[in-house]
């Protein structure tokens, strides 16, 4: 058979264009090949970090660096190239190219000073003999930790230019989760940069420091989270931890004269007598004020200087007791992390419900034996850190420094659980229990923060705050208990504040539909409108309370702040960027 020279060239071209495509395809599958072994290696030399292996995380790292290379080498060739240059179709391959670069340069420019941190922290032996952390080795982490930061600044530009794959799926998901892992990152490496920078001096590194422990119970609400259930203060000196003096709140006495904290934070707690009552000194979320009463009332009632403060409920207990194992009380019975936030905040109302004294010195014994167990050392290190993160990440760990300087730097964090001077979009709603009761263990919230698109200077917004009280109609009378108010057993009175964005006006305020803008308490704090309303809340009858705002179209991301509950519910946010 004869063929003609028309069909030969034909034939060419198709047998040209199927070896492209294959060369093409080849290409595309060794570029996905190497970056699962980018992948696979850097996740690895991540764990070997953690644990001071730093021959291993070497080898994972170099391994990581060429399998980033070949995904380089295989996305730069010929085929790629020309399919990277036809518009709309070769989207998907300049997103793969984008996300290549950006891993090569996480295995190149970042890696290498995350293995020298690794070197000085070592997890596994950060730990002194018999408890406390080597402050000198957590020190030298530091410039390492600071150069990994500063790596993370190319990291970010390169995934933030990654353009949209468009109609491949599979590299558009790959896209979405590289950028949401080089965000997890770069907090990852800002928050133990931070830490290097903070802890050793904050442990008595450069000298002893002396700290106010709160520990607060959320069966009874108030900014920060709870009422006081018990103090300590705490001595650090060169990394080790000691309870200098443990007492409930009865040991606390109410002042007479506070420290002023300004005309915005006096028109709104004035009432109450936040710097005077120790019970009502944490009623602001802004934890740093609770800290200034706190080392105002060190000095006046014990005479004794702070170096600042650190608040925890029972819940962030809990977490910590999950890493260090159950403590033993003497009467022999045992306190898990299963049991250790029903037994303090329910439990406990029901063994001693007229023994006040009793009731406040088991409480303070159960969470003064754990700081114990932290500061002798029980616990993998590892383990620790990771029940500390989690209380830090739902808000029920709070560290305030008197140091400026360090302050500061806690602020950059949810440490500090700070009420921001900001423009951008904010929320942030806090109870206050107004019955006075032990209630809140039964109260469960659920959160919604929206806002109209940013097609004008000002835009519509709404805050929504679903409430349910679960409270059963058997409690003691001590936790159940209202004044003033009418109602079935377990009804509880609530005191509802928003700190609104910057600039915000309330337009309409309603209760389960019913308008009670008259109603509505005003003031400010921070920078922030902040608006106030009390609440009856029924046994098992929901109330929804909204907000209905006009505020700027601000620029930022948008804040929902959240104040630790025993069930810290739901949030949503829907509020565009601007």
């Amino acid at each position: 058979m004869v063929v003609s020279p028309r069909k030969r060239v034909l034939l060419v071209i198709l047998a040209g264009f199927t070896v492209f495509v294959g060369w093409f395809v080849w290409n595309l599958l060794d570029a996905k090949s190497s970056l699962e072994s980018v992948r696979s290696h850097v996740l690895s030399a991540r764990e070997a970090i953690s644990h001071g292996d730093s021959k291993t995380a070497k080898s994972d790292a170099e391994q990581a660096r060429s399998a980033a290379a070949d995904a380089q080498s295989s996305l730069g060739s010929l085929p790629c190239r020309i399919v990277a240059g036809i518009p709309f179709v070769g989207s998907p391959v300049v997103a793969a190219t984008g996300i290549s670069d950006t891993v090569s340069a996480v295995t190149n420019d970042v890696l290498p000073h995350l293995i020298d941190a690794g070197e000085a922290i070592d997890l596994d032996h950060l730990r002194l003999p018999g408890g406390g952390l080597d402050v000198e080795r957590l020190s030298r982490a530091r410039e390492p930790l600071n150069a990994a930061v500063h790596a993370m600044d190319n990291v970010r530009a390169l995934a933030a230019e990654i353009p949209s794959a468009r109609f491949a799926p599979p590299v558009e998901d790959a896209r979405a989760k590289l950028r949401e892992q080089v965000a997890e990152l770069d907090s990852l490496l800002s928050n133990s940069e931070r830490a290097a920078q903070l802890v050793p001096s904050m442990l008595g590194g450069s000298g002893e420091r002396v700290y106010f422990v709160a520990f607060q119970t959320n069966a009874e609400l108030r900014g920060t989270g709870g009422f006081i259930g018990g103090t300590a203060l705490l001595r650090a000196n060169n990394g080790r931890v000691s309870i200098d003096r443990l007492g409930s709140n009865r040991e606390l006495k109410a002042l007479d004269w506070g420290i002023d904290l300004g005309p915005d934070f006096n028109g709104l707690y004035g009432d109450l007598e936040s710097t005077k009552m120790w019970y009502n000194s944490n009623v602001s979320p802004h934890f740093p004020y609770a800290g200034q009463i706190w080392q105002d009332i060190a000095r006046k009632e014990w005479a004794t200087d702070i170096d600042g403060a650190i608040a925890v409920d029972p819940v962030a207990l809990s977490y910590l007791l999950k890493a260090t194992g159950p403590i033993t009380l003497a009467s022999g019975e045992e306190v898990t992390s299963d049991n250790v936030v029903k037994l303090t905040e329910s439990d406990v109302y029901e063994r001693f419900p007229t023994d006040q004294t009793a009731r406040k010195e088991f409480l303070t014994t159960i969470a003064a034996a754990v700081l114990e167990k932290l500061a002798a050392g029980n616990g993998s290190l590892p383990a620790i850190l990771e029940g500390v993160g989690k209380g830090v990440s739902e808000n029920r760990v709070m560290v305030w420094s008197s140091h400026p300087e360090e302050q500061k730097v806690l602020e950059q964090t949810p440490l500090a659980h700070a009420v921001p001077e900001t423009a951008s979009p904010y929320a942030n709603v806090t109870i206050i229990n107004s019955a006075p009761s032990k209630l809140d263990y039964y109260l469960r919230r659920e959160l919604s923060y929206t806002a109209e698109s940013c097609t004008d200077n000002r835009r519509k917004s709404s805050v929504a705050v679903k409430l349910t009280n679960t409270a059963p109609d058997n409690l003691p009378d001590y936790v159940d208990q209202i004044e003033g108010v009418e109602g079935p057993p377990g009804t509880n009175v609530e005191t509802i504040y928003l700190h609104a964005t910057t600039d915000s006006e309330l337009k309409a305020v309603s209760i389960n539909g019913v308008s009670v803008l008259d109603t509505i308490g005003r003031g400010a704090e921070r920078g922030h409108p902040v608006y106030f309303l009390t609440v009856v809340l029924f046994p098992n009858e929901p109330i929804d309370v909204r907000f209905e705002l006009s505020e700027p179209s601000s620029k930022g991301a948008p804040t929902l702040a959240v104040q630790p509950l025993v069930d810290n519910g739901t949030k949503r946010v829907d509020v565009p960027a601007c």
